[in-house]
């Protein structure tokens, strides 16, 4: 209401009304919806802010309820719903160890993470196998009836190509890689105009076939040659690159962070952010550590 009496008074057109009240539906906590757009990432940035400023207020003398997680009214029955959570099993070992120390991963590929195990699969059939786009007849990708990444089965922009299991098998097999010039408006562009996701096909699991599968266990990936050859590999959630269990290591990490910052910083604003950040655990200062690596033009 408050968003749209504002759009009201500030005279927006219906094109920013509209784009406004979808930012406001995800300020209210994150929708899949505006997965593509550009509130995805501000949904990650709102989560940082808002727990900033709670520990700022409480440390100011600001109150609240007591009993935020479990209070009938709480956030387990607001958000979860009533009786299909357990608070002891969602308390049992707390902290031994932290869940984001055994789930932290380091992306490879710069789109949403329900496509990695897919190009994981993928790229390595094609080194096995030794086979490009213009050698395959299909690619039947396996995807769950809730996938995020079947939102956008023809994306026409570089933020719907992130979420769309279809472009990005397509941009694998043309380009031999994925990565962040893999979203431009001009690659979308250029697959678009020569239909490469045409050869890709979306499998989705039925509900019943997914009770009988754990989504742990990683979706298949399988390539049809023109040649009649056929090649499967599916990647577990657990072994994707980049994943405590599987580490891409610390030479492929520094590659694809100078390959990022170089983008929009000279190449002393680069150095000097490799020097500063790869020696994370002996940072004293963090605030002094980013203003360092703050430049806002690119020499």
């Amino acid at each position: 209401a408050c968003t749209a009496a504002c759009a009201k008074l500030l005279k927006l057109d219906e094109h920013q009304t509209i784009m406004a009240l979808g930012m406001a539906g995800s300020m209210s906590g994150g929708l899949i919806h505006n997965f593509g757009t550009m509130t995805k990432p501000l949904h990650a940035g709102l989560v940082g802010r808002d727990g900033v400023t709670a520990v700022q207020l409480a440390q100011m003398g600001m109150t609240a309820g007591d009993q935020v997680v479990e209070h009938p009214f709480g956030f387990a029955n607001v958000v979860l719903g009533e009786g299909i959570y357990d608070l002891d099993h969602m308390a049992d070992n707390l902290g031994k160890p932290f869940r984001t120390q055994d789930a932290l991963m380091i992306k490879k590929y710069p789109c949403c993470g329900g496509n990695h195990a897919m190009l994981d699969s993928l790229f390595s059939l094609m080194r096995d196998n030794n086979f490009t786009y213009d050698d395959v007849a299909n690619a039947e990708i396996d995807q769950s009836y809730f996938s995020v990444v079947m939102l956008y089965q023809e994306p026409d922009d570089e933020l719907k190509g992130k979420f769309s299991a279809k472009y990005n098998v397509a941009a694998a097999l043309v380009d031999g890689e994925v990565g962040i010039d893999t979203f431009t408006e001009d690659k979308i562009a250029e697959h678009n105009g020569k239909n490469t996701m045409e050869k890709v096909n979306t499998r989705v699991m039925a509900k019943s076939e997914e009770l009988l599968t754990e989504s742990s266990d990683g979706l298949k990936v399988k390539i049809t040659l023109k040649d009649g050859r056929v090649f499967e590999h599916t990647t577990a959630r657990a072994d994707i690159l980049g994943s405590q269990k599987n580490p891409w290591g610390m030479d492929a990490i520094k590659e694809k962070f100078e390959d990022n910052v170089s983008r929009v910083l000279s190449s002393d604003g680069t150095a000097r952010a490799m020097e500063t950040w790869e020696n994370i655990p002996e940072l004293t200062n963090i605030a002094a550590a980013i203003k360092s690596t703050l430049v806002a033009e690119k020499a």
